[in-house]
């Protein structure tokens, strides 16, 4: 579903209207309105850069790129201001950067390789997408998630990845 679909739907317009952060929400909430823009709220080409800003200081997993391509539009399909909410790119850059380790650690066989994956992979509790991406219901969630993959149980935690993550173009 797209930005400008999800902004129509009744969860888009619920989580708009409540402040809603969830694990898949959260980098998608905007403002579908030609208001001034609010003092939380900020346009495409904002987003665009803090996604690149918080791409310089992470570090991919091996044969894991940046897309070079960000489509965050000013604008939706009716020509009504399109908004999104500020660390929207950064939550999603880290989002990305999480999806690039949690693969890896995923499909790694090598033992010492799945260990330093796994390290990444909890780092995302020091990440924007924890910070600004999840409330402390998700929080609790995820640490909860984090705590089985650490002790071995993965069934939730490749759940989550495959249902939500991009794939390498490796």
């Amino acid at each position: 579903m797209s930005r400008i679909e999800l902004c129509k739907t009744p969860v888009g317009f619920l989580a708009r209207l409540l402040g809603v952060s969830t694990l898949i929400m959260s980098p998608l909430l905007i403002a579908c309105n030609s208001d001034p823009v609010p003092q939380h709220w900020i346009h495409g080409a904002q987003v665009a850069a803090e996604y690149r800003d918080e791409a310089k200081v992470l570090r991919l997993a091996p044969g894991w790129s940046w897309p070079t391509e960000l489509n965050y539009p000013d604008k939706d399909e009716d020509g009504n201001n399109q908004l999104y909410e500020v660390n929207t790119g950064r939550v999603e850059a880290a989002w990305y950067w999480h999806c690039s380790w949690a693969r890896t650690f995923l499909s790694e066989t090598n033992p010492t390789q799945r260990k330093a994956a796994l390290m990444n992979v909890l780092e995302i509790r020091e990440s924007a997408f924890y910070r600004w991406g999840s409330d402390d219901v998700e929080r609790r969630r995820n640490d909860q998630m984090l705590s089985d993959v650490k002790t071995g149980n993965t069934e939730f935690f490749e759940q989550t990845i495959k249902l939500n993550c991009p794939v390498s173009s490796k």
